[in-house]
């Protein structure tokens, strides 16, 4: 449709017909814009950075559309504008396209496309325009790495997980440590040895970042080196001891609260005892060294222990240490010898099973202008005896009281049997130790022998032999030893009378027994004689107290070994018993008598009373009263008898 509208114009070179065109464009323009909306071609949801996506301004029935402009806008900025060629003058719908790849950055940016209608300096001012609404986009992105250090140094037993390394993503996210292809625990800690190469990465659904990272770890100074050690001379002590920290520490040594240029040549005067400070970062640790300075005909060799008693077939271990440095060290021995070894401070000669009695190992190093030195060892093996036994020699059975026997101890199979000592013992008593001297190193069978002259004493007495290694303190303690089986003797010894009197009375009419006892082995026969006649065969005997009875009686204890006499006098005695009975009876008849004749005769002085009546009256009696012919009175009491 087409409007005409008469304006008249003053000074104007403008023809009217076209004012009136161009106002009827306009007024068209303006009517069919109608709206403006935005998409994403084949694509819905969030946007993965990365990746090309098409976005659509769609402009429906527009006219003229050689006069349109469509505008694309990334927030408040123009990224694009559409031109539309041709000489339509109808509406027309049109799109224009905006191809775009999004990145991180991008995440949440707002798009819109502006529709605008640029009529010419004759049009409305400001051009007419549509505006799509805004078209918001999310961008999904892989993980990225806002801070991690290149370096990093870690403090030793602190975890991975203590290097700063910040991620940023959208999308949930995990990350992990890697070292030589395998996976870390980032909190466990670090130690020294951890120090290196490692990758960190982040990862999400869209993708991954890594990040190799050089991690150092720093720790407190350790020493390397013996705390008593050897150089030689016109060598420094730098060399001697070494330090291990991270960072590099500060080292001081002293000597004599004096501090020492370590690389200074040494003298066989700069022997002694050093302190040595390390110092980092992390600590400070001293060390207190012991140096000896040796020179060309010295040999800086220990061992450790010096000597050994081991037994035979058991293990055996000895360390030998080179204070200096050498060009190798070995151990020269007939049973398990140890090559030259270089680059070892200290060797170890072991056996498991030790089979050689002369061992003689030796230990050696070699040295660079020096000659070869050795230090021997000294191994005592030694072998505990098989069997001790015990024996008499020359004589079987009993001994006898007072005769001499020998006693034979028997020890098989013993070394080395200069160190053994055999022991006899009587009861819990040491009566005899016999020594062995010599060198040997091999087993050997002794005997040792101990004279006896035993008493009756002694019968039942318990011997025994032990026999005693006696190694020295490097030894077992206690001394190793073997004991033989008791050995009891039995002692046979003629009798020995022990409880018999000299003299035994006996009274005239009774009888007295007499008792012999004696001792002996074997266990002896008692016999009693009177008057050369056998009268008892058991020891007792009882003697009647009769003149023919009495006399020199004899006992007689009689063994296999020889017998014993012992004479007991019995005597007579009168019996004085009745006699002395009837003295005793007349003396207290008499004495009986005379108590009751002293009594009667006090009791009538002091007892008794004395009556008196002249002149007196008799006295009505009052009631129970009556009279005693004094002046007192008593109660009486009358009684009545019926007959």
């Amino acid at each position: 449709m087409i409007y005409l509208c008469i304006i008249n114009l003053v000074n104007t070179d403008v023809p009217v017909q076209q004012l009136i065109l161009i106002k009827g464009l306009l007024l068209s323009s303006t009517d069919t814009l109608d709206s403006v909306s935005i998409r994403s071609e084949n694509h819905t949801g969030p946007l993965v950075e990365g990746y090309p996506y098409m976005l659509v301004c769609e402009v429906p029935n527009v006219a003229p559309v050689q006069n349109l402009r469509v505008k694309w806008y990334k927030g408040i900025e123009v990224v694009d504008i559409t031109l539309y060629p041709g000489e339509s003058k109808t509406p027309v719908n049109v799109s224009s396209t905006l191809l775009i790849t999004p990145n991180r950055t991008d995440d949440g940016a707002q798009y819109k496309c502006v529709a605008e209608l640029q009529l010419g300096p004759g049009g409305p001012q400001p051009p007419p325009k549509v505006e799509s609404e805004l078209f918001n986009i999310t961008v999904h992105y892989k993980p990225y790495i806002t801070e991690c250090p290149d370096h990093k140094e870690v403090e030793e037993n602190s975890p991975l997980s203590t290097v700063l390394c910040n991620v940023k993503s959208n999308l949930e996210y995990s990350i992990k440590w890697q070292r030589y292809e395998q996976d870390i625990n980032a909190s466990l800690p670090l130690t020294k040895t951890d120090a290196g190469e490692y990758i960190f990465t982040a990862k999400n659904v869209i993708g991954s970042v890594i990040k190799l990272l050089n991690i150092t770890v720093g720790y407190p100074p350790e020493f390397n080196c013996t705390k008593r050690f050897g150089v030689w001379a016109n060598e420094s002590l730098k060399s001697m001891c070494t330090v291990k920290a991270y960072p590099e520490p500060t080292i001081t040594w002293l000597k004599d609260r004096e501090k020492m240029n370590p690389a200074t040549t040494l003298t066989k005067r700069d022997g002694g005892q050093y302190i040595v400070t390390a110092s980092n970062t992390y600590g400070t640790v001293n060390q207190t060294l012991e140096f000896k300075i040796f020179g060309a005909d010295d040999c800086p060799i220990e061992i450790d222990p010096p000597a050994v008693v081991v037994k035979y077939g058991d293990p055996v271990s000895v360390n030998c240490t080179v204070f200096t440095e050498h060009v190798g060290m070995g151990w020269v021995a007939k049973q398990n010898p140890v090559p030259n070894q270089p680059g070892v401070q200290s060797l170890l000669w072991t056996v498991e099973n030790l089979t050689v009695w002369d061992i003689n190992p030796q230990c050696f190093a070699n040295f660079k202008g020096v000659p070869q030195c050795l230090r021997k060892v000294s191994v005592t093996v030694y072998n505990t005896p098989d069997s001790v036994s015990i024996r008499f020699e020359n004589h079987t059975g009993p001994l006898v009281e007072g005769r001499q026997y020998r006693l034979v101890c028997e020890v098989q199979n013993v070394a080395p049997v200069q160190n053994l000592r055999v022991k006899w013992y009587k009861g819990i008593e040491v009566v005899d130790i016999t020594l062995y001297p010599g060198e040997s190193k091999t087993p050997v069978n002794v005997s040792s022998t101990l004279l006896i002259t035993p008493n009756r004493t002694d019968d039942g007495a318990q011997y025994k032999c032990v026999a005693e290694l006696q190694l020295g303190p490097g030894g077992p303690q206690p001394p190793p030893k073997v004991e033989s089986e008791l050995f009891n003797i039995t002692v046979h010894y003629k009798p020995n009378i022990t409880s018999v009197p000299s003299i035994v009375p006996v009274i005239r009419g009774y009888s007295e027994v007499l008792q012999c006892t004696a001792e002996g082995h074997p266990p002896p026969t008692i016999n009693w004689l009177f008057k050369g006649k056998r009268v008892a065969t058991n020891g007792t005997y009882s003697v009647s107290g009769t003149a023919d009875r009495v006399g020199n009686y004899t006992c007689i204890a009689r063994n296999s070994e020889g017998h014993s006499a012992r004479e007991v006098l019995v005597v007579l005695k009168e019996d004085y018993l009745p006699l002395i009975a009837g003295l005793v009876a007349v003396a207290v008849v008499v004495i009986l008598v005379i108590f009751t004749m002293i009594f009667c005769i006090y009791y009538k002085s002091t007892k008794m009373g004395h009556y008196n009546l002249k002149d007196r009256k008799p006295c009505t009696q009052n009631g129970n009263v009556a009279q005693n012919g004094r002046d007192s009175t008593f109660p009486m009491k009358v009684l009545s008898i019926w007959v």
